[in-house]
């Protein structure tokens, strides 16, 4: 065969047919095997919009009032895409896992349970009969996964991304438990908006004190009255930071539990391990064949 074309390649391949049918049938069989082994995947999704005001710096009038005291209050805006990124913070993230006990589903939980609706751990990371962390690290890691740690774990399965045009964040949330994504999402939109107010209700406090104390030394009337136009504005703060209840981020679609898997995608994993491990052995059978004719 002095010619390698088209049709020659063709009769080489075709000489190991039987081979070729034989590894065919085997990488199907596997594939189908590992695809089956594979858990379903559910996604929970939530529609949110910031509802912290942009304009949260000082006005123009009451900035002046705050250059005429000699204060400087702060307070710079945030923006939406600003909240967005407060929302996936490592030290918010992280405290919220910790918070709530999902440590142990995030890292140990390799597939879920309908009948019993549990989650079912890996052993060697989560003992869940004795509560106990028992995965091997290195120093310096800790056995009980650090706020870092459980942070960068959840965003594994946590999506957070942002519309310019609507300005909407939309969060979604995988799981091996329909329910688990779900409940989970909500509590993150809630307990994100607590974070917010009660950091917000920190600094509004903080302030108030600062100018009451000022306030109380100040003899000059001109900055009595900007000070206390300034204290009104941060007990207003105040106010709404104690009264609202989604002070960050407010509800536009609520997650619902999934009633269909996201993944995995059986029949494509099926059809690429089957068509690459097939390909792959039939060109080193071509390869052979071709070195022999060589020699």
């Amino acid at each position: 065969m002095d010619v390698l074309n088209y049709k020659n390649i063709v009769k080489l391949v075709l000489l190991d047919k039987y081979k070729i049918l034989i590894v065919f049938l085997i990488f199907a069989a596997v594939s189908v095997f590992y695809a089956l082994s594979l858990p379903n995947i559910y996604t929970s999704r939530i529609v949110v919009s910031s509802t912290i005001n942009e304009g949260g710096k000082l006005s123009g009038s009451l900035g002046g009032l705050a250059s005429m005291a000699g204060i400087s209050l702060g307070g710079g805006e945030m923006s939406p895409e600003v909240v967005k990124e407060s929302l996936v913070s490592n030290s918010f993230l992280g405290n919220f896992v910790k918070e709530n006990n999902l440590g142990s589903i995030l890292f140990a939980a390799k597939s879920f349970d309908p009948s019993t609706k549990k989650f079912i751990f890996d052993e060697s990371i989560y003992d869940s009969k004795l509560s106990e962390w028992t995965r091997k690290v290195k120093y310096p890691q800790d056995v009980i996964p650090a706020i870092d740690e459980l942070a960068k774990k959840l965003k594994e399965s946590l999506v957070v991304g942002y519309d310019r045009k609507t300005k909407l964040i939309t969060v979604t949330l995988s799981s091996y438990s329909p329910d688990f994504a779900k409940e989970t999402l909500t509590l993150l939109i809630s307990d994100f908006n607590m974070f917010m107010k009660n950091k917000e209700k920190e600094e509004a406090e903080l302030t108030i004190r600062y100018l009451k104390d000022k306030l109380n030394r100040e003899q000059v009337s001109e900055i009595r009255l900007a000070l206390q136009q300034l204290l009104e504005d941060q007990l207003k703060k105040l106010a709404l930071a104690e009264t609202k209840t989604e002070y960050a981020l407010k509800v536009i679609d609520n997650p619902l539990r999934a009633s269909q898997k996201s993944s995995p995608r059986r029949s494509i994993i099926c059809l690429a391990i089957t068509l690459f491990g097939t390909t792959f052995f039939a060109l080193l059978l071509l390869t052979f064949r071709i070195a022999r004719l060589e020699r």
